[in-house]
């Protein structure tokens, strides 16, 4: 019952979410910016592809999003989102107390509710190419009954901010680790 209730108020989370926007593309994806194809994205601008486990599907992106691909269960659970802003000139340093601070100020602007939370882990990763990417992991206490946690990605690529942000609830059963897994399989050509 306890895994039954976490996962819907994950759901109305993401439903009642003042920051979707009323505009967004239906497919999910602009086809200007890229496409998903066999469980495989394809950007256009920087030009990279993620890989994603057979059977996860595009849905309705929610704020500035440039896709949200979910995974197979009846909640739509896992959710993976990328998000690209405009990298300023005083960009802090990936990894950095500044660039995670940056990175919460951003969730705090598109996602209202998203204050009370803790960053379990915060480290460099290395991606294919040897690119360096900020990975955190992020438990969310948003009800007592659900446990909600996020690993994220962050990579700087020419003048934008690459954000990939995967969460689920733990009663799902996939880990931050695996969640980790599939944002690293982000690749630049």
């Amino acid at each position: 019952m306890k895994r039954i209730i976490g996962l819907l108020v994950l759901v109305m989370i993401f439903m009642v979410n003042p920051a979707i926007a009323a505009d967004n593309d239906p497919a999910g994806i602009d086809p200007a910016k890229g496409e998903f194809v066999n469980g495989k994205y394809t950007n256009k601008s920087p030009a990279f592809t993620m890989q994603f486990p057979d059977g996860w599907e595009t849905d309705k992106k929610e704020g500035n999003e440039v896709f949200r691909i979910v995974g197979l269960h009846p909640y739509k659970i896992p959710v993976v989102a990328l998000d690209m802003l405009d990298k300023g000139a005083n960009a802090p340093e990936l990894g950095s107390d500044a660039a995670v601070a940056a990175y919460l100020a951003h969730m705090k602007k598109n996602q209202p509710k998203s204050t009370n939370h803790k960053v379990e882990k915060k480290g460099i990763v290395e991606l294919q190419g040897g690119i360096k990417a900020m990975n955190l992991i992020i438990r969310w206490n948003l009800n007592p009954m659900v446990e909600v946690f996020s690993s994220v990605l962050q990579v700087y690529k020419g003048d934008k901010i690459i954000t990939l942000n995967a969460t689920t609830v733990e009663a799902e059963g996939t880990t931050a680790d695996e969640l980790t897994a599939i944002l690293k399989t982000l690749e630049f050509k």
